[in-house]
């Protein structure tokens, strides 16, 4: 009996998986719903980055940290102009780096727009724009030490550095299934790296969690050391004054 099913020629013969239809079926609507959830995400992971480092700022920044409560619509609005104005300078480097020059205009920018909210939006809302002069050079420098340095020293700082490299990694990772001949609509430019970034800021946040667990275990076991260490030499040097006081009633006695 002759089979029914048609032969295969190619790979794109094979049915996709019915989840995957309706986000393949048009590319710009599952664009602009990925960036309305990223937007929509951002700005509550912003909003608790934001307190997380007014929190942590000393006395000294007590008037000013009230003086950014009340600003809070405010920044959240420079941010979510910094990630436009960012979308703008993502293009021509998604170009250079490889994306479509004469086709995909508005799937490419839409995944400039979608990387430049996943990474500056948040930043930008929790630690805000440096000034360029004089009274801004302790945000700049610190700026500089997390995203060009990548030295961050606290838990607060890697929370903040690590999902922003963790998109980048992920978005890098995400072009590879592009270049795979699967003929698969899921590959269509730019689905992967707009998948992968997400993982790779989820990823990035679980990499800045278990290190700060790792320091914090690695300096309470120091901590416990030190402690134990400081025991032990107390102990001694109460044995050796008792030792002494005994030498010393016994010369007495003599």
């Amino acid at each position: 009996m002759k089979s029914t099913t048609p032969q295969q020629i190619i790979s794109a013969d094979r049915p996709e998986h019915p989840f995957l239809t309706p986000l393949t079926a048009n590319i710009n609507v599952t664009l602009l719903w990925t960036i309305a959830g990223v937007v929509v995400s951002m700005v509550w992971w912003g909003t608790h980055l934001r307190r997380w480092w007014m929190a942590s700022r000393t006395a000294e920044r007590a008037a000013g940290s009230q003086a950014d409560k009340d600003n809070t619509v405010k920044d959240a609005q420079k941010a979510l102009l910094a990630a436009a104005v960012g979308s703008f300078i993502l293009y021509p480097l998604l170009v250079i780096l490889g994306a479509p020059i004469t086709s995909h205009f508005v799937q490419t920018y839409l995944f400039a727009l979608h990387f430049s909210l996943l990474t500056i939006l948040p930043t930008v809302y929790a630690l805000g724009i440096p000034s360029l002069y004089e009274t801004g050079s302790f945000e700049r420098y610190r700026l500089t030490r997390l995203f060009c340095e990548l030295e961050p020293r606290t838990q607060l700082e890697r929370a903040t550095v690590y999902p922003v490299f963790g998109a980048l990694i992920g978005a890098w990772f995400g072009v590879i299934p592009l270049a795979l001949d699967w003929d698969r609509p899921w590959q269509t430019w730019p689905l992967p790296p707009v998948l992968t970034s997400i993982i790779g800021f989820i990823f990035g946040g679980l990499a800045s969690f278990m290190h700060s667990i790792a320091v914090e275990a690695v300096e309470a076991s120091k901590a416990a050391v030190t402690t134990q260490a400081e025991e032990e030499r107390a102990e001694r040097e109460r044995a050796e004054e008792k030792s002494k006081r005994k030498k010393r009633k016994g010369g007495k006695a003599a």
